[in-house]
C-alpha cells in the first residue's frame, strides 16, 4: 500500500511556471548565461520536496524513492529529526547546474566534498552518469542540513545566534558529512596513506580544501571504528551544548583533543607500515613529463594505431585542452581549447576522445553552450568535422570498432547510463542496454564481435527499461561482455567478485583483456583469457565458457586510468603518487602473472571477509585457487 501510494505521487508531480526566485540575494554582475529555459515541476512529500525539470523525471523519482526509503536511517544515525523542509533540486547534468542561478551567493553557497552544493534548506544535485555518486549528493544534502540544523537550530534567530556563537572547522562538518554519506573505500585509504606518510596532516587544525575533508571523514571513521558509532550523535549534541569542538570530545570520549589526534595519527601509521604493492615496480619504466602545477589534471590517455603518437586531456581549473604528443620527436601540440578559469565547480569528465582506427585522425565529444558535439579532428590536413549530438545528455566514454563504421559509447540519457552503438553513417543508435545500472567503459574486442564493459548490475540478463524499485545500487563493478554479432541478451560476467570493484577493460587479444581491479587494495591490472568449448548441439551449437584471470601488476599506487596498444606491446599509465599524478609508458608484457601473490591492504582483507560472510550460493560453489588469487571458473 505504500509503494503505491508513492507511486501515485511520483505518477502527478506539481508543476511551478518559473525559475526558483533567488530575489535581492544575486550578486551584482554574476548572472550566468543560461542557453536553455527550463520548466520545473515538482514532487511534494511531508518532509522534503524535489523539484526537477524536462528530461529529469525519472532522476526526481529516484530522489523521491531513496529520500522516502532512507531519510529515517541517517536521522537515527544522527539521532535528530529535520526540523524544516528540505528542497531537493535537481539537475540533469553539471552543465545545466552551472548554468543556473539559483543560489548564486558566494558566502552562503558551499559544497560538502566538491560533491553536494547547499544553500540553506535547499540541496543541488546533478547526475554526472553514475547513481552511485547521485545517491552519494543525496545523502550528503540530507546529512549537512540535519548537522546544520542540529548544532545551529532550525529557526533564522536561532542560526544567527548559534553562528556568533559556534566556531565548527571545515574538518568537523565536512568530514562528518562525508562519512554518513559515503562511507569509506579503498580510494580514500589510499589517498590517507599518502597524506600521512608525506605528514601533510600533522599540522591538522591548518587543514583546508579536500585535505580537510580526507582527514574529517578518517577521523570520524576512526572513532566509529573505536569507540562505536552510538558516540558520533553523542559528540554532536556536546559540542552544541558546550559550543566548543574540543569539549565535546573531552566529554564523550574522555580523552582530550590533542591526544585524539595523536592516537588516530599513531593507528594509521602503523597501519601503513610494510604497505602492500612493490615499490621497485615503477623503478624502470619511462615517465612522461607533466606539468609540476597541481592545478593540471590529465586524462583521457589515448595511444595511436601505431603506439607512436599519445593522445591526452589536460582541464587547468576549467580550461581544458586536447594535446597530440609525438614519442619519436619527443614533441606535442594543442589541436583543442575551450573552457576559462571560474570559480565554480568544474567538469573533468570533458572531453572524451578516441582515435581512428586507422590513426587518420581522433573523434572526440565535448560540450558547448549547453550543447553536446562530435568532432573529428584529421591529423594530414588540420581540419575538424563538427556534428550535433541530439539523442544524449552526455557521453561518457567512446571507442570506435575495428572497421570504424561505428562506434561503442556509455552515455546518459533521461538519468540513465548505458552503452549503445553509434552508426555513424547513418546517425543512428542501437541501444545494447536500457535499465537503471551504471555501464561505463565499453569496448570492442575479439574484430569487433563483441563488447565488454563494466557495471554495477546484479545479473547477467539484460532487461529493458528496468525500473528503480528501491533496490540497493553496488558501488562496485564487474567486467561484462556482450555478444554483439548475435545480439544475445544474457551477458557474460567475467568477473563476478562481490565487494570488488573492476573497471577500464581494454582488448589485449582475441578473448583477452586487461582491466583494472582494486582487489588487492590497489588499483591493479589483472589479465584475463577466456575459453569455451561445446556444451551441446542441436540445431545450432552451444558454447561453455571459462574465464581464467590473474594480476599482472602489484603497484603501491592506484592505476587510475590505462591505454594498451596490444600489437606494439606498449601501455600508458596514470598513477597517483602521491603529490601528483604521473603518467608511465612501457613496452610490456600483457600475459606474464606475477611470480608471488600480492600483498593485500588491511582495508581490502577487512572487505574480503565480509565478502566471504555474505557469499550467496552461487558464489561459493564457484572454483578456485585461491581465496583472492588467480581463479579458474565457469560463466
Amino acid at each position: 500500500m505504500y509503494f503505491g501510494l508513492l507511486m501515485l505521487i511520483l505518477s502527478q508531480p506539481y508543476r511551478t511556471d518559473a525559475q526558483f526566485y533567488n530575489g535581492m540575494q544575486m550578486s551584482f554582475g554574476k548572472n550566468r548565461v543560461q542557453y536553455k529555459n527550463n520548466f520545473w515541476t515538482y514532487y511534494r512529500f511531508d518532509k522534503f520536496d524535489v523539484y526537477f525539470y524536462t528530461g529529469g523525471k525519472q532522476l526526481a523519482a529516484f530522489a523521491s524513492r531513496y529520500c522516502t526509503d532512507h531519510m529515517k536511517e541517517i536521522e537515527s544515525l544522527l539521532d535528530f529529526e529535520a526540523k524544516d523542509k528540505i528542497q531537493f533540486i535537481v539537475f540533469n547534468t553539471l552543465s545545466d547546474l552551472k548554468q543556473t542561478n539559483i543560489g548564486l551567493v558566494s558566502d552562503e553557497q558551499y559544497n560538502v566534498g566538491g560533491i553536494t552544493h547547499i544553500l540553506e534548506n535547499k540541496v543541488f544535485i546533478y547526475y554526472d552518469g553514475e547513481l552511485q555518486h547521485f545517491e552519494q549528493q543525496i545523502r550528503a544534502g540530507l546529512t549537512r542540513i540535519l548537522i546544520n540544523q542540529l548544532v545551529y537550530g532550525a529557526t533564522i534567530a536561532s542560526k544567527i545566534k548559534n553562528n556568533a556563537i559556534i566556531n565548527i572547522p571545515d574538518w568537523w562538518v565536512d568530514g562528518l558529512t562525508a562519512y554518513v554519506s559515503q562511507g569509506w573505500s579503498t580510494e580514500l585509504e589510499h589517498k590517507l596513506r599518502i597524506a600521512i606518510e608525506s605528514g601533510k596532516f600533522k599540522k591538522f587544525n591548518q587543514l583546508t580544501g579536500e585535505d580537510a575533508l580526507l582527514a574529517g571523514h578518517s577521523l570520524w571513521k576512526y572513532i566509529s571504528d573505536t569507540y562505536g558509532e552510538k558516540t558520533i550523535p553523542n559528540l554532536v549534541y556536546m559540542t552544541k551544548v558546550s559550543r566548543n569542538i574540543e569539549s565535546g570530545f573531552l566529554y564523550v570520549l574522555g580523552i582530550s583533543f590533542q591526544t585524539l589526534i595523536s592516537d588516530w595519527i599513531d593507528y594509521y601509521t602503523k597501519r601503513f607500515t610494510n604497505y602492500a604493492g612493490d615499490s621497485t615496480a615503477l623503478n624502470n619504466m619511462g615517465i612522461f613529463k607533466t606539468r609540476k602545477n597541481t592545478e593540471w589534471v590529465y586524462s583521457n590517455l589515448k595511444l595511436s594505431p601505431d603506439g607512436k603518437q599519445l593522445a591526452y586531456t589536460t582541464n587547468q581549473s576549467g580550461k581544458h585542452k586536447i594535446w597530440l604528443y609525438q614519442f619519436e620527436k619527443a614533441k606535442k601540440k594543442r589541436i583543442y581549447k575551450r573552457g576559462q578559469s571560474l570559480e565554480e565547480k568544474i567538469d573533468y569528465s570533458y572531453p572524451v576522445l578516441a582515435w581512428h582506427p586507422f590513426g587518420t585522425g581522433i573523434m572526440y565529444v565535448t560540450e558547448e553552450k549547453g550543447g553536446l558535439y562530435m568532432y573529428f579532428y584529421d591529423i594530414q590536413t588540420r581540419k575538424r568535422e563538427k556534428f550535433t549530438m541530439e539523442y544524449f545528455d552526455k557521453v561518457l566514454d567512446l571507442s570506435y570498432s575495428q572497421d570504424a563504421k561505428n562506434i561503442v559509447m556509455s552515455v546518459d540519457m533521461k538519468g540513465q547510463t548505458d552503452i549503445v552503438v553509434y552508426n555513424l553513417a547513418s546517425r543512428t543508435f542501437f541501444p545494447v542496454t536500457n535499465d537503471i545500472y551504471d555501464d561505463l567503459n565499453p569496448r570492442f574486442i575479439n574484430n569487433s564481435k563483441d563488447i565488454v564493459f563494466s557495471s554495477n548490475r546484479t545479473n547477467d540478463t539484460l532487461k529493458k527499461s528496468e525500473p528503480y524499485n528501491g533496490q540497493t545500487l553496488s558501488k562496485f563493478h564487474d567486467i561484462y561482455m556482450y555478444r554483439f554479432s548475435e545480439k544475445n541478451d544474457v551477458l557474460l560476467n567475467l568477473t563476478n567478485t562481490p565487494n570488488v570493484d573492476e573497471t577500464r577493460p581494454l582488448s589485449v587479444g582475441y578473448n583477452e583483456i586487461c582491466f583494472l581491479s582494486n582487489g588487492t587494495g590497489i588499483y591493479n591490472r589483472y589479465f584475463s583469457k577466456i575459453d569455451s568449448t561445446i556444451s551441446s548441439v542441436d540445431t545450432t551449437t552451444h558454447y561453455s565458457y571459462y574465464v581464467h584471470n590473474f594480476p599482472i601488476t602489484d603497484y603501491q599506487y592506484d592505476v587510475q586510468e590505462q591505454d594498451i596498444n596490444f600489437r606494439n606491446s606498449k601501455l600508458i599509465q596514470l598513477l597517483n603518487t602521491g603529490k601528483r599524478n604521473k603518467i608511465f609508458f612501457e613496452d610490456v608484457s600483457f600475459k606474464k602473472p606475477l611470480a608471488l601473490e600480492p600483498v593485500h591492504t588491511p582495508f581490502a582483507l577487512q572487505t574480503a571477509k565480509a565478502a566471504e560472510l555474505s557469499k550467496s550460493d552461487t558464489l561459493k560453489q564457484l572454483p578456485k585457487t585461491g581465496p583472492l588469487f588467480p581463479y579458474l571458473r565457469s560463466v
